[in-house]
């Protein structure tokens, strides 16, 4: 049972994140927020009823796990672009 939901947090995790990648391959200057996250939540569980098997508190943290990879995601690129973060050569 619980290999069950371990292998269904990750199905919603990716399915997700691939939603995610193909928006942000499309417009690279869009962001991927809350309510791209939310919807893309949505509409897995709606295609996908076993993803529903799942606690709530599961999807939850999967949806913030998500936002918390995005959020890095964008501080990384503004950070190169800015040339903070960068290690100095000598």
């Amino acid at each position: 049972e619980i290999d069950k939901r371990l292998i269904l947090a990750q199905q919603l995790y990716n399915n997700i994140l691939e939603e995610t990648k193909k928006e942000y391959k499309k417009d690279e200057k869009s962001k991927i927020n809350k309510s791209t996250l939310n919807k893309y939540m949505k509409e897995a569980t709606a295609e996908n009823k076993e993803f529903l098997k799942l606690y709530s508190q599961t999807r939850q943290e999967i949806f913030v796990r998500l936002q918390k990879a995005y959020q890095n995601f964008f501080r990384r690129i503004k950070e190169k672009k800015t040339g903070k973060g960068q290690l100095s050569r000598n």
